[in-house]
């Protein structure tokens, strides 16, 4: 038996900021969603948050590129294994630095929620 795949444009779902029906017409629909979601005051960080959130109204999968698999492999290869990202901070890439920074960050939040959770 083949099943209906979820969320294919246009379909309508409840909105997690408004809590009313909304329409979701196409990719930019979904991140005009995540740009509010991102806006709303909250106790836990946006990658939490959005991990929360998204499956209620989006197909996580078409928001996660391969770029995004391989700058957290990175994260985990660097920090796993003792690998410099570059050979001093000055040499680092600022981009690059931001971004690992934001993983890190968000995988701190990630360890430290699942400890709760398991209190």
């Amino acid at each position: 038996m083949e099943t209906e795949p979820i969320f294919e444009f246009p379909y309508e779902v409840t909105s997690p900021v408004t809590n009313r029906m909304a329409t979701f017409n196409n990719e930019k629909d979904v991140w005009d969603e995540i740009i509010k979601i991102c806006e709303v005051p909250t106790p836990r960080t946006v990658g939490q948050e959005l991990y929360f959130l998204i499956p209620l109204f989006a197909n996580p999968s078409i928001l996660v590129t391969d770029e995004t698999f391989d700058l957290i492999n990175e994260y985990m290869y660097i920090n796993n294994f003792n690998i410099p990202m570059a050979n001093s901070i000055d040499e680092c890439d600022a981009e690059r630095l931001r971004l690992m920074t934001i993983v890190h960050n968000e995988y701190s939040a990630c360890k430290q929620y699942k400890v709760k959770k398991d209190d």
